[in-house]
């Protein structure tokens, strides 16, 4: 399996969208590969981080707004 594959998993396995066996696979590389769990930890801190960001609500009319606007840089 590649590095890509294997970075997947992770990604799936911190979502908790892995069958049982394919976590206990995740779990053993993260048991026996410290780079791999170098990965998990940042994939972590990344999750975090963005969980503490603020949360903006948009206007309801944010596609139109923006589509006006587009349309009257282009008549200019």
């Amino acid at each position: 399996m590649d590095s890509q594959q294997r970075e997947e998993l992770l990604s799936a396995y911190l979502d908790d969208e892995l069958s049982a066996e394919e976590r206990a696979r995740v779990e053993r590389w993260l048991a026996d590969d410290a780079e791999y769990r170098r990965l998990h930890e940042e994939l972590l801190s990344l999750r975090s981080d963005l969980q503490a960001l603020p949360r903006h609500k948009l206007p309801e009319n944010l596609a139109a707004t923006v589509v006006r606007r587009a349309e009257q840089q282009v008549l200019r």
